[in-house]
């Protein structure tokens, strides 16, 4: 089991500087930013939470609408809904089916009095896509098919589960609305469905950046 209690508090002016910076269009750094959370989620960022400069590009796509929904499947800490609402000010959601993960992602968006943040505690393959305008996937089943920089041990890994969550991902996609957008970081493990028309590609970053639309 996680205890939050056990690791050190972020000083509450932390927060309102982070907050500040957005607000004032300045550049917070992943460092800067990361410092948010507790050590031991700020040290595995680099490999399993999305660099702020990418979600900036991601949350300009996603929330072009500003009152699009738009829903990070595998939303871990909640780093992507905590940096694009800061950003966008639009209704970033996280699903996420570890209970430590999404209870931490909750504390911080209340330190952050980010009141249009709601992360969900559950399996993304249990949840209705449809009241969602936009989708964000950083390859979230990756895990399941390799031991290096793993977030923790709590999720058994299974290389059958990966394809699964592939083929889910496949079909929920498949069956939404025309205008729907997606951003995959690093892919989401598989091929976009039929319908999904790929209208950029920025590689400037460490992994592909890709943006979807269904026609």
């Amino acid at each position: 089991m996680y205890n939050l209690k056990i690791f050190p508090a972020v000083p509450e002016d932390h927060f309102k500087t982070i907050k500040d910076k957005f607000a004032n269009g300045k550049i917070v750094s992943d460092s800067e930013f990361d410092s948010i959370y507790p050590k031991h989620l700020s040290e595995i960022s680099k490999y399993q939470w999305s660099p702020v400069e990418v979600i900036l590009e991601a949350a300009i796509f996603l929330a072009e609408d500003r009152n699009a929904k738009i829903l990070d499947v595998g939303s871990g800490c909640g780093k992507f809904c905590h940096v694009g609402a800061l950003f966008r000010k639009s209704e970033f959601y996280g699903v996420e089916e570890r209970f430590h993960l999404y209870e931490e992602a909750s504390r911080i968006s209340k330190k952050l009095g980010l009141n249009s943040n709601l992360f969900l505690h559950a399996n993304m393959k249990d949840i209705d896509w449809s009241p969602y305008d936009s989708f964000y996937l950083f390859n979230p089943f990756y895990e399941h098919i390799t031991n290096k920089n793993s977030i923790d041990e709590t999720i058994p890994k299974k290389v059958s589960q990966f394809f699964a969550y592939i083929e889910i991902v496949k079909r929920k996609l498949f069956s939404l609305k025309s205008g729907t957008k997606v951003a995959t970081y690093n892919s989401f493990g598989g091929k976009m469905p039929f319908g999904y028309k790929r209208v950029k590609l920025d590689k400037r970053f460490e992994s592909e950046l890709e943006f979807w639309v269904k026609e």
